[in-house]
């Protein structure tokens, strides 16, 4: 018991909030006044879990975020998953933790319960799932405004 577990429908609901929170950065794009280029989930994937930290994407899932500082708790967690052989569950910029001890769809709670996750390493007690990366080039032309 209290392994993460997903039920078909909270899996549903999740990957929802996902994909809205990757078409709200979408969106923010072609709000720009000049040619941007804008990466969707995953340009700085390079960056080590040093500057990583955890930060609510929304009322349902947790993001994995870059901080000046960094979290101790993911930067342990990351060089367990490389010691003990679980490189699968190491977190990366942009990935989205949907469910802590068996908990999904609140953010508040899993912020809550994912430090003692990560600090005590239980593995099989975190699901996070890494938005397929992808970029962008949106070309503004004059006073015209993109989208709908």
């Amino acid at each position: 018991a209290g392994s993460a577990q997903l039920t078909l429908s909270s899996l549903h609901v999740v990957l929802d909030s996902v994909e809205k929170l990757v078409e709200a950065s979408g969106a923010a794009v072609g709000q720009q006044q000049h040619q941007q280029h804008f990466a969707v989930a995953g340009a700085a994937s390079h960056h080590s879990s040093q500057n990583l930290m955890l930060c609510p994407g929304n009322d349902e899932v947790l993001l994995v975020t870059l901080d000046d500082v960094g979290s101790s708790a993911i930067k342990g967690w990351n060089q367990a998953c490389k010691t003990q052989g679980r490189p699968e569950k190491e977190l990366k910029l942009d990935d989205c933790i949907v469910c802590v001890n068996s908990l999904s769809c609140n953010s508040a709670k899993m912020m809550k319960d994912s430090e003692g996750v990560l600090e005590t390493c239980r593995f099989d007690h975190l699901v996070s799932l890494s938005p397929r990366k992808f970029e962008v080039t949106i070309v503004k032309t004059g006073d015209r405004i993109l989208g709908p």
